[in-house]
């Protein structure tokens, strides 16, 4: 059976899907802990992103079992969605005006997009001798 080509489809999905209940759950769990205040605590705000955290390696496994990945692209996909949740708060943080809605659909899709590239780079590496210091 020949492997799909589209496997970066589910992926993206899949890893943003996972940030987008990974935040609501952590939410969820933030607000429960601590009900009693209607601000964000620092604890809450680690909650949540361990929540992220969580829904990026979920959605990594996930993509990885639909598509019959290994465990290389999974670890890519895993580490490439975290840089991407970094990069993503980075750019919210900034919040321009220049970018607007724009701004708001590149944060919640670079989790996944960074994942795909991610996974990319990780099958190519490797010790298959398709390239990284393979034996």
């Amino acid at each position: 059976m020949r492997r799909s080509s589209k496997w970066w489809i589910a992926t993206v999905l899949l890893v943003t899907a996972g940030v987008g209940a990974g935040f609501s759950l952590g939410l969820t769990v933030a607000a429960t802990v601590d009900h009693s205040s209607s601000r964000l605590s620092p604890i809450d705000f680690v909650i949540i992103v361990l929540g992220a955290v969580a829904g990026i390696w979920g959605g990594a496994y996930l993509a990885g079992r639909l598509t019959r990945g290994n465990k290389r692209r999974f670890l890519g996909a895993g580490f490439g969605g975290i840089l991407g949740l970094i990069l993503g708060g980075s750019l919210f943080a900034v919040h321009t005006n220049f970018l607007g809605f724009l701004q708001a659909i590149l944060v919640i899709l670079l989790p996944g997009v960074s994942a795909v590239i991610g996974s990319r780079v990780a099958e190519r590496s490797g010790p298959s001798g398709k390239g990284g210091r393979g034996r």
